[in-house]
């Protein structure tokens, strides 16, 4: 495992725009950088909020009360943190479009902040880590014609994409990929002990403009088991198994699969850990994911 560099301070660039899709209000990320750093590896982290709600600014308490946007970057680690467009706003796949276009801006972006635009990782907790692993397997497999990369736009050139025709590159490499409760097979969900999920109104639903069984083709494309293949990013699952929102099952089943594909993954049950592992230690959820991004971004 690499030797862990530390910061002496931090230094946040707030609002930075990197994408304006017409119709829709801007998308914008933070990007919080470690000082004394030579070329930090990069962090980018998904919010939650059940698709529908949320702002990049926001945490759960066990990443407030361990002050995420300051402890990782004094870790020797720089953070970007997305906005992405929620369901009330654009239907599935607008927000995997929005996180994949995020992660081609900062491809071409954070080596203007000191970042290392090569060593990128993705971390995402409840929608947000859905998100991460959608967008950390779409990297991952930009030339298959039906992969969930090929969702999103070619980006314009140049700070702050307008989604104007330009030539495909392909997102910065993700290295890793942290999913925290994140629900992986909208249709095994209700099975699994999440029966309000095919409700109309669910979270999933919502996302699709669907009741989930009723689209279950749409469904299976939109989840996350879907895409996994031999070449997909080394992943870290954290899930309690008390979740009462995102079944532990939906962790099991993306383990599952990346190891049925021959890819890495390392699944931490979370003992009694309800949903956003409320009432959880910080250290005992948070260490894992650091040892983690030390060894896939070393």
């Amino acid at each position: 495992m690499p030797e862990a560099r530390h910061a002496t301070s931090v230094v946040v660039h707030r609002e930075l725009s990197y994408r304006t899709v017409p119709g829709f209000r801007p998308l914008a990320l933070d990007l919080h950088v470690p000082e004394g750093v030579t070329d930090p590896p990069l962090v980018v982290y998904v919010h939650g909020g059940a698709f529908r709600e949320g702002h990049r600014t926001g945490l759960p308490p066990v990443l407030a009360d361990a002050d995420l946007f300051d402890w990782l970057p004094r870790q020797g680690f720089a953070v970007a943190s997305v906005d992405y467009r929620l369901s009330g706003e654009a239907l599935w796949p607008a927000c995997v479009d929005d996180v994949v276009t995020a992660l081609h801006w900062l491809r071409d972006s954070v080596a203007e902040f000191g970042v290392d635009p090569t060593r990128v990782a993705v971390w995402g907790e409840s929608a947000g880590g859905y998100l991460a692993v959608m967008a950390g397997l779409a990297t991952a497999d930009l030339a298959r014609p039906d992969s969930p990369g090929a969702f999103a736009p070619p980006p314009a050139r140049g700070r702050g994409s307008s989604d104007g025709k330009a030539e495909k590159a392909p997102a910065a490499p993700v290295r890793g990929i942290v999913d925290w409760y994140g629900p992986t097979d909208f249709v095994t969900m209700a099975a699994q002990g999440a029966p309000w999920t095919d409700e109309p109104d669910s979270p999933e639903s919502q996302l699709l403009g669907a009741p989930v069984q009723s689209v279950p083709e749409l469904a299976r494309r939109a989840s996350p088991c879907t895409w996994v293949t031999a070449a997909s990013p080394p992943l870290l699952i954290m899930h309690g198994t008390a979740d009462e929102l995102v079944p532990f099952g939906q962790a099991r089943q993306l383990a599952r699969a990346y190891s049925d594909a021959g890819a890495h993954v390392e699944l931490i049950a979370v003992p009694g850990g309800t949903h956003v592992f409320d009432g959880t230690p910080a250290e005992q959820v948070t260490e894992p994911v650091l040892s983690f991004l030390r060894s896939v971004l070393g």
